[in-house]
């Protein structure tokens, strides 16, 4: 069942186990032929001590312990992933989606959109189902008594135990379209409430740079990196349209960025004319 889940560790797991079998061979082939050197009078006892030195042992001691916890680990992953295929929940390590440390709410919900628009998909990693084994199994059944009551619902858990991003809580993220009501209640109570409202007022020509500078301004406020940015699918408040030269024959092209044709109080082909919304 791992190999099928979590075959990178399985293999990383067995590369260990060979290296430590490897390593405690060679110190016993060599333990061998020091002890028949010395009972043949070709060498000192004193070196055996040395090859047989506490630290070294320590040393021996410290990793064998540390593959005989990554196997106990993967056992009781094993386990999980039993206890969640028999309560229908499909297992997902985020690692095989390029889930990783550069990563942000966003990219991560955008890189686990599933097919099936009713998931729900839970956050956790084994560090926070260790240290809150009660608060997983209460996550656990919320899930199964929200597909109780609506029975399309898929079920997915989504590992982080693997991945370098740091999951501070464990947390369960709805599906794709509950994800966009919820923005669009966000955003109407938002717009609802002036309280909060900070207007600012763009001046300057035609053609300066006043649609790229908002852009680019909800972008920088989005992504933390420019990696990140690459990655994802850029913020577009305000949808702009140009016109640029191609080749020899100069040949005109407009290029567009963002839904430029939902919007009807912009004028996009009209050479000097200002897209920003006036």
């Amino acid at each position: 069942m791992l190999n099928g889940y979590l075959g990178e560790q399985l293999c990383q797991l067995q590369q260990q186990w060979v290296y430590l079998k490897n390593l405690y061979e060679n110190d016993i082939k060599q333990l061998k032929h020091l002890i028949n050197d010395v009972c043949y009078g070709r060498g000192d006892i004193s070196i055996i001590d040395k090859t047989i030195s506490p630290e070294k042992q320590n040393d021996f001691d410290d990793k064998f312990n540390k593959v005989t916890k990554n196997l106990n680990d993967l056992k009781e992953k094993g386990k999980l992933i039993r206890n969640l295929k028999e309560k229908k929940i499909q297992y997902c390590n985020v690692v095989e989606y390029g889930i990783d440390q550069i990563d942000n709410k966003i990219t991560i919900e955008q890189k686990l959109v599933f097919d099936n628009e009713e998931n729900r998909i839970l956050y956790s990693n084994d560090h926070l189902i260790k240290i809150n084994t009660k608060q997983f199994h209460t996550l656990l059944d919320n899930l199964c008594e929200q597909r109780r009551k609506h029975s399309e619902i898929c079920l997915i858990y989504a590992d982080f135990s693997y991945s370098s991003f740091e999951l501070k809580d464990m947390m369960i993220v709805p599906s794709k379209r509950q994800s966009d009501e919820n923005k669009k209640s966000m955003k109407e109570e938002t717009l609802s409430s002036t309280s909060n409202i900070i207007n600012i007022l763009l001046l300057g020509e035609t053609g300066v740079g006043k649609s790229t500078f908002i852009n680019a301004f909800a972008n920088y406020l989005t992504f933390n990196t420019l990696k990140q940015a690459q990655i994802s699918q850029p913020m577009v408040l305000t949808p702009v349209s140009f016109v640029t030269t191609v080749g020899d024959n100069f040949e005109q092209h407009i290029v567009k960025f963002g839904d430029v044709d939902s919007l009807s109080n912009k004028v996009f082909y009209r050479p000097g004319q200002s897209v920003t919304q006036r």
